[in-house]
Formats: structure tokens, sequence, C-alpha cells
């Protein structure tokens, strides 16, 4: 390969990596801010009984973010509290799914 080609690889190498990480920023971002609303609309939403929907919003959002542990946690949370038998096994399946991505 030569030095030129070389050098074209390395620069969409390096801005491949660096729209990633953009990206991985940007998400991080509205994670943050997701979580500000989600917590004031879970307070309302725990006196009402509407909290699973937002919780498993959050578990989706979490999940997209690459956590885990944080998304497993919140698909639990969703499940425990819906009322409804097809929403809690579509969110069992989103969590199974989960558990089952090594990545």
């Amino acid at each position: 390969m030569t030095t030129a080609a070389l050098a074209l690889e390395r620069a969409y190498r390096d801005e491949r990596a660096a729209v990633l990480a953009g990206l991985t920023r940007r998400l991080a971002g509205d994670l943050a801010l997701a979580e500000d609303a989600l917590q004031d609309a879970l307070l309302a939403a725990a006196v009402d009984g509407t909290a699973a929907p937002l919780r498993a919003g959050r578990a989706e959002l979490l999940r997209r973010s690459v956590d885990s542990t944080r998304a497993d946690l919140a698909y639990a949370r969703a499940i425990a509290l819906s009322g409804n038998g097809h929403e809690r096994v579509a969110l069992e399946r989103r969590r199974a799914e989960l558990a089952a991505d090594p990545g």
C-alpha cells in the first residue's frame, strides 16, 4: 500500500472514531436530560399509576446507551409496575434480548 493510501486510510479511521465519539457524547447528554425529565414525571406517575411506560422508556434509553446493568434494572421495575399482560410480555422479551446480547 502506498504512503498516500495509508494516510487516507488513517484519516478515514480517525474520522470514523471522531464521529462515534461525538455520537456517544450526544447520547450521554440526551440520556442525562431524559433522566432529569423522567425523575419529575416518575414522581407524578407514581401517584396516578402510570409509571410503567415511563420506566419502559427509561429502560430502552439505557439499553441504547449500552448501560445494560441499569437497563436491566429499569426493565425489571417496568415489568413489576405493568398492569397490562401484553405489555409485560413485551418488556420481558426486551429484557431477555438485553441479557442475550453480549455487547
